[in-house]
């Protein structure tokens, strides 16, 4: 795969990596009682 040609989502390629790797992280398999949360950070521009 070529990430420099990952498509735009939310206004950045970067919002689109890090959505990627949240949907990957909540398909893994976890312990019990375990479960992935995504943190969201805003930027102020």
């Amino acid at each position: 795969m070529d990430w420099k040609n990952i498509r735009v989502y939310n206004g950045s390629q970067n919002n689109a990596f890090e959505e990627l790797v949240c949907q990957l992280a909540r398909k893994e398999k976890r312990e019990q009682n375990k479960k992935f949360i995504k943190l969201v950070r805003q930027i102020v521009e």
